[in-house]
């Protein structure tokens, strides 16, 4: 049996200075992101060390989001690379990141981007 485990963090909002835009990049606007990791189940998980500590994930999370960037898919890629680094076991990777104020005339709603990234286990 092949079980996995996922671990989420859901509706993460944070203030930070993405987007191509000067505005974006000098006032900054808010974000919200859900990341889910998934990794193998191996035996009963009794302990914080075998798992996937999220208060590590949300400390690479604040982090990363720190640092503006361009693009929500360069945000997304960089955190998935740091999450990873820091949990080498991780199999997949999901990541949404929205801005809930695009500069957009009359636009109501959200945008934002998705990642996925699956490893391969060796």
């Amino acid at each position: 049996m092949n079980a996995m485990m996922e671990i989420r963090l859901s509706d993460l909002r944070c203030h930070a200075h993405h987007g191509v835009h000067d505005s974006e990049r000098r006032m900054g606007q808010e974000f919200r992101t859900d990341i889910t990791l998934s990794y193998p189940a191996k035996g009963m998980v009794t302990q914080i060390g075998q798992t996937i500590d999220y208060t590590v994930i949300y400390a690479i999370f604040r982090q990363t989001m720190a640092e503006a960037e361009d693009l929500l898919e360069t945000v997304a890629m960089k955190l998935s690379e740091r999450i990873r680094t820091a949990f080498p076991h991780i199999s997949e990777i999901n990541i949404s990141i929205e801005k809930t104020s695009p500069p957009i005339p009359t636009f109501e709603g959200r945008v934002g981007i998705a990642y996925r990234r699956k490893f391969d286990m060796e």
